[in-house]
């Protein structure tokens, strides 16, 4: 009875002790770091603002108008990004109809390390980020210029979402420097040509 009683003691220890090492300690867990907290809640949170206005051509994310030039009308946008410089929103005449782009800037830099280690960073994040709309499909490369490029598209709408997702595009581009230009980080949210 007595090795019994030893052996359940034993067996209960040790199972307790086990599930000590299961428990994440989300504070100090650097897996989890960018993950969970209110920087992450507030890229999702922004970036679906943007993006669950992509079927209205952002008209409720507009804010005051920019005079560029003439002939392209743009406005500054009311939601910020996390990380991003102000957005802007801007109408491009494309393949026969009216392609409307969210466009941010991340950074830019003489020097180019930062940009790409930036560029590396948001990229991780927006892999984790979830959207309202739908789920998307990640393809990545490298132009002729040495840009990188990550590109997500529609690949499956959620429940009752607008068909006008079909052809949401969202892209992460680094902008290789070239010459007495400077290295740099853009954010994209727009209709595809496809």
């Amino acid at each position: 009875m007595i090795r019994l009683l030893f052996l359940l003691f034993t067996i209960i220890s040790v199972s307790s002790f086990a599930q000590k090492d299961v428990k994440v300690n989300p504070h100090n867990d650097t897996l989890l770091k960018d993950t969970v907290g209110p920087y992450y809640q507030k890229l999702a949170d922004n970036l679906n603002k943007v993006v669950d206005d992509f079927p209205n051509n952002f008209d409720k994310i507009k804010g005051k108008k920019v005079s560029i030039n003439s002939k392209m009308m743009t406005w500054y946008s009311k939601v910020t990004i996390p990380e991003c410089e102000q957005g802007i929103i801007y109408q491009e005449p494309a393949s026969g109809f009216d392609k409307w782009v969210y466009k941010a800037r991340l950074i830019r830099k003489d020097d180019k390390q930062e940009p790409i280690k930036l560029y590396k960073d948001f990229l991780k994040k927006l892999r984790l980020t979830k959207l309202n709309c739908c789920i998307m499909e990640l393809k990545e490369n490298v132009d002729y210029m040495g840009d990188y490029i990550a590109t997500w598209h529609t690949l499956m709408l959620m429940e009752d979402k607008s068909k006008g997702f079909k052809q949401l595009t969202i892209s992460l581009r680094y902008h290789e420097p070239q010459g007495d230009e400077k290295a740099e980080v853009y954010l994209y949210i727009m209709g595809s040509d496809e």
